[in-house]
């Protein structure tokens, strides 16, 4: 009887694998999403959208070494200080730590900034939590590309 259980519940861990899996790979899709989301929301300047994704405390540090935080990021956007023409993610890839995601990539940003055309290219890190079932920024990193 003992070797039953045993095999029992070998065969229930086997059989739940896969399936660890498959939630891995949906979260990363997920997270991926919300990094996409994230981007179209800043070139449409869309603020509830932002306020939905961003965490309440998350911290941005641009290239230039500068720590941002939500109010001035959403007090930017709403004023027009910053306008985004193109904010496109490519190359980007996620890892998913139980409630914690690192998603890193390289985005493409064009548009104003004080009325002044910008022009930039970014390799970002971001931290995702998951709060209450849903993915928010915690944290962003960038750092600039080398000249191609």
């Amino acid at each position: 009887m003992k070797s039953f259980w045993l095999a029992a519940g070998t065969l229930a861990i086997s059989l739940c694998l896969p399936l660890r899996g498959i939630a891995q790979q949906n979260d990363e899709a997920t997270v991926i999403a919300v990094a996409q989301a994230a981007a179209d929301a800043y070139r449409a300047a869309d603020i509830a959208a932002l306020e939905e994704l961003l965490a309440s405390d998350i911290t941005v540090v641009d290239p230039n070494s500068r720590v941002i935080t939500r109010p001035a990021i959403l007090e930017a956007i709403r004023a027009g200080a910053i306008k985004y023409n193109v904010f496109a993610n490519r190359d980007v890839q996620a890892r998913v730590y139980g409630d914690t995601a690192i998603v890193v990539g390289i985005t493409e940003a064009k548009g104003t900034l004080l009325g002044q055309p910008f022009s930039a290219e970014v390799r970002f890190t971001d931290v995702m939590v998951r709060l209450q079932g849903k993915w928010k920024l915690v944290a962003t990193h960038t750092s600039h590309m080398p000249p191609r």
